[in-house]
């Protein structure tokens, strides 16, 4: 069985005319019409704590968590910004001025600040620096960081500028031999591939469902004694984060989409999945995502390999695929990403260019920080056709 395609794009709403090829997803992804009817409703017609608490339960099972433990491990927030802040407020508040923290260079900056901030303490925090040319985060890297005072290591699964997926379990069991706490970065990853934080062996997950086909909330996932510790220490450490139940609603919205697309994929030649209730077919749908995407990222490494002074950074080689996200970041010899970015527009080509909120990781590869690369994010809902006319213009405009 094909990826079902046509059912896909049917689902969302078009940004664009049907002609125009759309690979703006990173930073503005299509939106689910489920989603998009339920935001533009002026009431919401059911109980907003039952919806509450069915959705937080739905995310355990995304998550592969426990639906029983949904309320104590799960925290949600219409600003990811704000869990974020308010989790490293109560992380640091038992830090001594000697302790340490680890970050990354791949991470978004907004990922960033909450951690940057406990220097004023006289925490001392450490960055783990991006590894080229595959633009990477490299473990051995991270043994040279850790130490008796690492307190805190806190990595993105992906650089969502780059596109390079990080395997994080080697950096969890390093992690718990230093007896330290791991927070990960889901967001620039949680509309591209299946996650499963009993495997992932963190501490506390962070994502931001803004790509999660147009749902606009922010979670926080922890472990359940991690949790508790936070409250027994703080008991206020969570409240005052409002979300507006509707944008409750869309992320339930959202879920159910993966589910149905589990559902409707079960016969298709993809890695098994966990083999119980709604797990499996939610699961099952980010796998049939990720399988599918991974076709268009070999494709469109290809066709990039083949045009005339093109680089792209990060994973190149269209036979490592499984190793980034649909995400090109790339220049052009001898042209300005914002030059490509128009040239590519006036052929109804829609693509970015920029640090795209890492510019760490920019200046890392060498490139300006306000010039960037340029970036073509692709999605489930694209197709290879459109992948093909995209470098179609794209050579015209390297030749």
């Amino acid at each position: 069985m094909d990826f079902p395609l046509d059912y896909v794009r049917g689902c969302f709403c078009r940004p664009e005319s049907p002609d125009t090829v759309y690979f703006k997803n990173a930073s503005a992804p299509w939106v689910l019409s489920t989603v998009r009817a339920l935001e533009d409703r002026t009431s919401i017609a059911f109980d907003p704590d039952e919806i509450l608490r069915e959705t937080r339960e739905s995310l355990a099972v995304f998550l592969n968590s426990n639906e029983a433990s949904s309320e104590e491990e799960i925290v949600f927030a219409s600003d990811v910004r704000e869990l974020a802040r308010s989790l490293s407020l109560g992380l640091g508040a038992s830090l001594e001025p000697d302790s340490e923290v680890v970050v990354t260079e791949i991470d978004d900056e907004w990922s960033l600040a909450p951690w940057l901030a406990l220097e004023q303490k006289g925490v001392k925090v450490r960055f783990w620096p991006l590894k080229r040319p595959g633009a990477g985060l490299d473990p051995a890297r991270l043994s040279e960081l850790l130490n008796e005072r690492t307190r805190l290591v806190v990595a993105a699964k992906a650089s969502s500028a780059i596109g390079t997926i990080v395997e994080l379990l080697p950096v969890a069991l390093q992690v718990r031999d230093w007896k330290s706490s791991f927070v990960v970065n889901w967001t620039p990853f949680l509309a591209h591939g299946a996650i499963d934080v009993r495997f992932l062996r963190s501490d506390f997950v962070l994502a931001s469902t803004s790509s999660l086909f147009g749902s606009r909330a922010g979670f926080l996932w922890g472990r359940r004694e991690r949790m508790r510790e936070l409250r027994e220490a703080n008991p206020a450490i969570f409240e005052g984060l409002e979300t507006e139940p509707k944008e409750i609603d869309a992320l339930g919205a959202a879920l159910r989409y993966v589910e149905e697309l589990g559902l409707l994929s079960q016969e298709m030649q993809i890695q098994p999945s966990e083999d119980y209730g709604r797990r499996r077919h939610m699961r099952r749908g980010m796998q049939a995502i990720r399988h599918y995407e991974r076709t268009l990222t070999s494709l469109a490494l290809r066709r990039l390999a083949a045009i005339p002074g093109a680089t792209v950074y990060g994973i190149d080689d269209c036979d490592h695929s499984a190793r980034r996200m649909p995400h090109l970041f790339f220049r052009l010899r001898d042209k300005e990403p914002g030059e490509v970015v128009e040239a590519l527009a006036r052929e109804n080509v829609r693509v970015e260019h920029g640090s795209l909120g890492c510019p760490r990781a920019v200046r890392a590869l060498g490139l300006p920080e306000d010039e960037g690369a340029v970036s073509a994010s692709m999605a489930h809902y694209n197709t290879e056709a459109e992948v093909e006319r995209f470098a179609e213009v794209l050579h015209g405009i390297a030749t």
